[in-house]
Parts: C-alpha cells; structure tokens; sequence
C-alpha cells in the first residue's frame, strides 16, 4: 500500500497533553518492547543535562526527537494506547489510510526488519458471519495467489486480540489518484506505461480466476522508479462459479460511492455475473482519467454517471489531448465499449497492443514532434519574446516557458525537463555562451540541445567553440522561422546522435544496489538500452560490499534508502575503504535537500538521479562519465 501521511484522526485526537505518569510511560513502551532500556536510559540522560525534572511528555518528546518513537507511536503512547502499536510480530509505524474494511498502517517486522503496510479489519464488524469477514478472507486468499511484479505481494495473515489483519507489501510512492491531483495529467508515455503494467498483472490475475471488479486510480499505487502495482482486493471474484447469493452480498458490503466512476455497465446492473472484461473496461477508464485528470463522466448524482455510463457517447482522448496517438485513441473506446462483447478479448490483447504503442511513442519522443515539445526561452527583451514565441506557436509548439536570465532558468531546469533551449547570448548575468557552459555543467541537462541567438558580432573563438560543441546551435538576429527550425532541429538530432558515440559500453560491469527487485530491473532495463551488456545485482549495501571484494566494476548504481546499509555508507565505503575508489557511482534518491546532496556529493559521488531513473536523464549522465 501507499504512503499517505500521518497526519489523521490519531494525531488530531492528540494533541492534548499527556495525563500518563513518567512511571506508566515507561511501562507501556517497555511492554510494548518499542524502546530497549538501554535507549531509554540515554534519552533520561539527555534530558537531566537540561532540565530539573523529568515529566512524561518530556519523556515522550525526549524520544521521538532522539528517532526512537515516530510521531504516530509518540502520539499513541501520550493517549495510554501504546500497547495497540505491536501487532503480533509487527511494530506499527504509521498510519496510511482507511478503507470501506479497515484501517492501514505502514508497519515493520521485528526481526527481519522490513517495511510493511499491514491492514487490519474493523473491530466493530467483527462476527465470523460477517459480509465483511468474509470479503476480508476473500482478499487474503486472493492476495495469495496474485505472485506478479504488478500486484502488491501478500506476506502475512493472521489474528490477534482485535480482530484479523492481512500484511503486504510497502510501496513508496502515491496511488495514480493523488499522482495525477498533484503533479497533473500524465505524458502518454507514462499514461501507456502505467496502464500497461496493470494489464499485465491483470492477465497474470485472470488466467488464474481472479476478476478485481475494482480497477480505478486509487487502487494502482506508483513508486518512485515508476512502478504500478495493483492493490486492495476486497471486491475481487476468485473463479467464475463463485456463489452467486455470496458474490453479491459482498459486493454491496463493500461498493463504495466513488468506485461507481470506473464501473463498467454490466457491473451496475449486477455485480455478481461479471467477468473478466468490466476489469478491462476499468483500466479504460483509468487511462481516461491519467490522461485527463478527470473522470469519464460528470454528473451532479450517483444515478447520473451511473446511466451515462450506460447511455453517453464515448468521448475521443483526442478531442481532449492532440499529443494521443489514434491507435491509443482506438484501443480506449474499444476498452469501455458498452457491450462487454465489444472489447478486447482478454488483459493479453490489451497489454500486447500498449507495449506496441509504448515503443511507438518512445520512438516519437526522439524525433521531431512539436505537440509534446517543452521550450525553455530566456530572453530578457520582451519584444524578442513575442518574435520567438510566436514563431514556436506557428510551428505547433506550445509549451513555452520563459526565463529572463541565467539564475532563472538554471532554477527552473530544476523542476522542469525541457526538450531544447533557446536563449539570447546577451542576458543579464553573463553570456549565452558562458550560461550553455553552465548547464553542460550539470549531468542532468548535460545534453539538453541549446540553441543561441545572437544580434551582435561575435569573436571568432566562441563561434568556433559553439560550432565545435555537441548540440549546441548558434543564429543571428534578425532571422526567420524556417532558421529556428532548422537550428532546433540540428541540436535536437546532435543531441540523440550522442547514442552512436557511446560505444564499447557492452563491455563494462555494472554493479546495481537496491533492496527492490523491480527497482533493479527498471535500472537494468534502461542501461541496456544504452547499450550496456553485463550487471550483477545486489540488494543492499552490505551485500554490495561482498561484491566489490570480488570482483572490479566500470560503473555502480546504488539506491540511497535501503535497510541494512544506505548508499550513502556504502559510497563512503567505495571512495575510502575499497579497491575501486575511482569507479564512477551514480546515486538514485527522492531526496531534495541541498544540505543532504552537497553531503553526498562531498562522499565523492559522480551523479545524482531521481528514483524514476528516466532514460534521458541517465542516458545523458552516461555520456558525460564515459565518452
């Protein structure tokens, strides 16, 4: 399950202080075995150099500013609650969400030490005859079977004092839900490659029986590297000669309002007698809504999208989005056909035709394709702004953002991937020259293609120094559009001819670090198509240790977050400690914090990249530590 916070009903509910004695706390942390006396003593310690007496919110504060509790245990611990935190051999960290069943919490294993999301079924519904007990047990023996890189893993089950609880696995990201809330519609590249990977768990479910009859954003949770996994089995129908009376009564126990937004039109009509092709007529909808950010349908009631659901046209993805492909466009109104009989046959034909568009469409982003074009433009004369922006538009470029100096757009590159770069040489804080040198500086925009404008003569050296740099294109003003073009277009094709260059990469090692098995893979996918050949993977720092005594590497990908030991241990174990203190590390982190990157940097590491580990932003790293 996803990450949702910890800010809820817990926390609002404590914010009062403490009325626990020093004594009680003590006890019920102790009992609870959250804090070892040994830490306990330390915090007591700690705070007796600062204070004259020690009360029990001191205490408390004491430890979860020493890490040793986490806001949530810290706040279950001031409301006497803290012997709700262990749940058999589970240590609840935080709480993630609530569901129509229960409640969620991220959790972690006491002696393996591995991050869970651990669900628990409502106390107040607890009777062995159930509807809720029964779709809880249903759940359980589907996540069982559900084995697939795409589907949340179930590593528990069991009962405690409380009721039943089901333990899976953590995934570090958002749901697409809240993805797309936040940051927006999706590309069609990752639009594609999201809703593939849940065709491809869903053929995997459906071959084994199992229909989820609850596709929707909300239930495909997305982690950093960009893998989808399909979670919350709760409506799922596990063979088609389910009980028919069972297979309702659950459904209507466990329906909720906003599912009826994804829901196919048989489904409304009778949830029991659904089959294979309402899950594939969901994800259509699903694609909708990555695309769009919006759903399907409106309407001001529930019996509204219901019967548009039914009776409305099929809107055309293209009418709304002109970057969407029509063969895209085709599959999605096939996908929601009203008549189950008039989508595609299966999961398989559904994840056949989108792994076919996803090279399409990553083929197209290499060539010239104005509709998916982001520019940066920095220009300090409004006027020129109007000129080459103008010209932009009427080459079907749209997505202009305009900067007014060097600072600026060294700023926003920060946020922002842009495909090229057009700038003025005459800006505010130094040369259009000097402002090309600085974003070739940084590996992440190391091959972004420029290109400089200029209304003044230039001294032969610097023009002999843009005509001689990769991707780099100079004009001068005044000039018409069919120069603009024709200088993007170079730089554009300089810039992916790089790949040509990279040669004799199939011969390097590469040595992979990441506690995630997915994460790995994703790693290894992309550097393959760059043209590595030969990896060895690791799934934590300490077991990478194991393998740089073993053997030499010409290049290492480490996580930073991993259990055992971080990346950033094992970086400092690399520069000072190991035989291969000069092997190129590339560092993958969501973290922001330039403090926390300056340190890392300072370890020695040659790059930093994002956990999406986008093929462009790696493909440009790799050329400027290898060619």
């Amino acid at each position: 399950m996803t990450a949702r916070g910890e800010h809820d009903a817990y926390l609002m509910a404590a914010r009062a202080v403490s009325t626990l004695t020093v004594e009680q706390v003590v006890e019920a942390i102790t009992r609870a075995d959250l804090v070892s006396e040994s830490a306990l003593d330390a915090v007591f310690t700690e705070l007796g150099t600062r204070l004259a007496t020690v009360g029990s919110n001191d205490l408390i504060q004491g430890l979860l500013e020493s890490g040793l509790l986490t806001p949530f245990q810290a706040d279950m611990t001031r409301m006497g609650r803290a012997g709700e935190l262990v749940i058999s051999q589970y240590v609840l960290l935080s709480r993630i969400g609530e569901g129509a069943m229960g409640t969620v919490y991220k959790a972690m294993h006491r002696r393996m030490k591995r991050v869970v999301a651990l669900k628990t079924l409502r106390q107040q519904v607890g009777g062995d005859k159930s509807q809720f007990l029964q779709r809880f047990f249903r759940e359980i023996e589907a996540a069982a079977r559900l084995n697939h890189p795409n589907a949340v893993a179930a590593y528990d089950a069991g009962e405690y004092e409380l009721g039943h609880f089901l333990v899976m696995e953590f995934v570090d990201g958002l749901d697409l839900r809240r993805h797309v809330e936040q940051t927006g519609p999706m590309t069609v590249q990752d639009a594609v490659s999201s809703i593939l990977q849940v065709a491809e768990a869903l053929e995997y479910a459906h071959v084994r029986g199992i229909v989820h009859r609850d596709i929707k954003p909300a239930n495909l949770l997305r982690d950093e590297a960009g893998v989808v996994k399909l979670a919350d089995l709760g409506l799922v129908r596990l063979n088609a000669t389910a009980d028919v009376n069972e297979s309702a009564s659950l459904t209507q126990a466990g329906t909720s309002m906003g599912t009826v937004d994804y829901m196919s039109p048989e489904q409304a009509m009778d949830a029991s007698l659904v089959d294979h092709r309402a899950d594939i007529y969901s994800l259509g909808v699903t694609l909708f809504w990555c695309l769009t950010g919006r759903p399907m349908y409106d309407g001001p009631t529930l019996m509204a999208r219901l019967l548009a659901h039914r009776q409305n046209p099929i809107p055309s993805l293209r009418e709304i989005r002109s970057d969407v492909p029509e063969k895209l466009d085709d599959l999605f109104r096939r996908m929601v056909a009203k008549s189950p009989d008039d989508r595609p046959d299966s999961a398989a034909d559904v994840a056949d035709e989108l792994r076919s568009l996803e090279q399409a469409v990553e083929r197209k982003t290499t060539d010239w394709n104005p509709a998916e074009m982001t520019v940066v433009l920095v220009e300090p004369s409004r006027l020129q702004v109007a000129v080459v922006k103008q010209y932009l538009g009427e080459l079907g470029i749209d997505d202009v953002h305009i900067c007014r100096n060097a600072a600026e757009t060294l700023a926003m590159l920060t946020q922002l991937r842009p495909r090229i770069v057009v700038t003025s040489y005459q800006l505010t804080d130094g040369s259009g020259v000097e402002f090309a040198q600085r974003v070739r500086d940084d590996m992440r925009w190391s091959l972004v293609p420029i290109v400089l404008m200029t209304g003044t003569e230039l001294p032969k050296s610097v023009i002999d120094l843009v005509e001689s740099a990769t991707a780099l294109k100079l004009i001068f003003k005044p000039f018409p559009r069919e120069t603009l073009e024709t200088a993007m277009k170079e730089a554009l094709r300089e810039s992916h001819g790089v790949d040509a260059r990279l040669s004799g990469l199939e011969r390097l090692d590469v040595l992979i670090v990441d506690d995630s098995s997915v994460a790995r893979r994703k790693m290894q996918q992309v550097l393959s198509e760059i043209g590595f050949e030969r990896f060895t993977h690791a799934a934590d720092g300490t077991e990478a240790i194991d393998c740089l005594m073993g053997k030499s590497f010409d290049l290492v990908v480490t996580d930073y977050n991993m259990p055992k030991m971080n990346g950033y241990a094992l970086v400092r174990y690399i520069r000072k400690e190991s035989n291969q203190i000069d092997v190129p590390v590339i560092m993958c982190t969501t973290e922001y914090d330039p403090s926390r990157l300056a340190e890392v940097y300072q370890l020695g590491v040659s790059a930093i990249c994002n956990k999406s580990f986008e093929p462009e932003l790696v493909r440009n790293i790799i050329a400027r530590l290898f060619m």
